[in-house]
């Protein structure tokens, strides 16, 4: 195991050199930093995007299913290391510092406190300082990550197309069986989700939620493609994730990604709006046009749960999620305690159905007012720097922020079915983009208005027609 191990950590270490090596030698020794810590997140979340870590039948390799929190801490190491600078000035500083303090004492209240301390620890390293990681070395080179995430994204959701077309797993089959106690423990003894694609990720709901944050900033590159064949790429890859949603047949995620699309529109910048809507709207009818698609969703039966919410699974684990919730009101019963406490109140399924359920069950009436808080601070932020970016005549950067921001508003809507935030690789997808799109709302009040060497980076062709037209009407 150990030389396993060790192997795997030098693979990670020859990789990120051969990163560093790919800089011109007239870069100097910080960018050079940089370029590494960028390469470490891209292969971070490549990794956890293609591959299960935590379901793998690896029972005798720990070090396997660890991987990306050991990578996450090495980053952040490294981040404190050069940046530390930067911490004061961080836009989330302030309320995340509240957040963990109450977590902590929720934690330390509970049952069992090295249990709440050790998941908060663990939530806090993959989830906010990886945000304030991807916030402080990716910085105007944003767009860098999110072009890499849409383009996993994309590849995500074709295995799963290609998995709902020929009938079966693809990849990873002995992993996605309930034969597999670690994967059993994540489906909850479910034994089969029927047509719902799996792709890499294991299960639909969090698969829909992952491709949900993903459709609206592939949407924005499409439209500002340069080139015929970049923009045919571009929307093949927008089929394929509009498409990949569709078939996991998560009603939260189908929600969360009208949403997302809905709101990107509504904002939007630049030409060719209607034709890209018209390209969306096309490929949703296409896929309701086949047998197998109207089949699964009847198995569904979504209108016959609407009717009889109270008693359905769904209705039933909201209400004993309340019971939970009511045992500690103001600051919860700790993090990780929900699948251990609810037994009391008949739920055996280990999860409401629902992540700000379990947020008002663990952490309290207080921790998800500070959470929302930071939501709405991240949206506002996103916001006023999408309209600062047309200020300044950067239209696609402009255009890729309200992206994110669309992305992340459906991913949100979501969460009302879904408890993503609790799922290794959605939480730590949602707090990257956060991180990403806070550095590139930020690009325009920093390296911008200090007139530094990233300004040609970020000039694309600007419409001034678009431009004057989005400062009479922002919204």
């Amino acid at each position: 195991m150990t030389e396993r191990a060790f192997g795997g950590g030098v693979s990670i270490f020859h990789l990120l050199s051969l990163i560093s090596a790919s800089v011109p030698n007239s870069v100097t020794q910080s960018n050079t930093i940089d370029a590494v810590l960028r390469g470490g997140l891209v292969l971070l979340f490549s990794f956890v995007s293609l591959v299960p870590h935590r379901y793998l039948p690896l029972a005798d390799w720990t070090a396997a299913r660890w991987g990306p929190e050991i990578l996450v801490c090495l980053l952040l190491a490294a981040t404190l290391t050069k940046r530390w600078r930067a911490i004061p000035s961080f836009f989330l500083l302030l309320p995340l510092l509240i957040l963990a303090i109450i977590n902590g004492a929720s934690a330390l209240a509970s049952e069992d406190p090295s249990l709440g301390i050790s998941r908060e620890i663990y939530y806090l390293l993959t989830g906010v300082c990886l945000c304030f990681v991807c916030w402080t070395v990716f910085n105007a080179r944003g767009r860098l990550f999110l072009s890499c995430g849409v383009l996993l994204a994309s590849v995500v959701a074709l295995i799963g197309l290609l998995e709902f077309l020929g009938a079966r797993h693809l990849i990873y089959p002995g992993a996605f069986e309930t034969t597999n106690p670690l994967y059993a423990r994540l489906v909850s003894g479910q034994e089969d989700f029927g047509r719902r694609v799996l792709s890499t990720v294991g299960h639909p709901v969090y698969l829909g939620a992952y491709l949900v944050l993903f459709v609206p900033p592939a949407i924005s590159f499409a439209r500002f493609s340069r080139g015929s064949w970049t923009g045919v790429v571009r929307l093949v890859g927008v089929a394929a994730l509009v498409v990949g949603l569709m078939l996991t047949f998560s009603r939260g995620a189908w929600a969360g990604g009208v949403l997302g699309i809905l709101i990107y529109f509504r904002g939007s910048v630049g030409s060719g709006t209607w034709k890209t809507a018209a390209v969306v709207a096309g490929l949703v009818v296409t896929v309701l046009s086949f047998d197998s698609v109207w089949e699964t969703l009847e198995e569904r039966q979504t209108w016959l749960q609407v009717r009889t919410f109270q008693e359905s699974q769904r209705g039933v684990a909201y209400a004993q999620a309340t019971g939970v919730m009511l045992e500690q009101p103001l600051l919860g019963v700790g993090a990780a305690h929900y699948r251990h406490l609810a037994g009391r109140h008949g739920d055996y399924d280990d999860t409401p159905d629902n992540m700000y359920l379990r947020v008002f069950a663990e952490n309290g009436v207080a921790g998800f007012c500070v959470l929302s808080a930071v939501f709405l601070g991240v949206a506002r932020f996103l916001q006023n720097g999408s309209r600062r970016l047309v200020e300044i005549g950067d239209i696609q950067g402009s255009d890729l922020c309200h992206a994110v921001l669309a992305g992340l508003c459906g991913f949100c809507l979501d969460m009302v079915t879904c408890d993503a935030l609790a799922f290794p690789l959605t939480r730590m997808a949602f707090w990257m983009v956060v991180g990403v799109g806070l550095a590139l709302a930020g690009t325009c009040r920093a390296e911008l208005k200090q007139g530094s060497d990233l300004v040609p980076f970020l000039q694309p062709k600007t419409d001034l027609g678009i431009r004057a037209r989005f400062l009479r009407h922002p919204g």
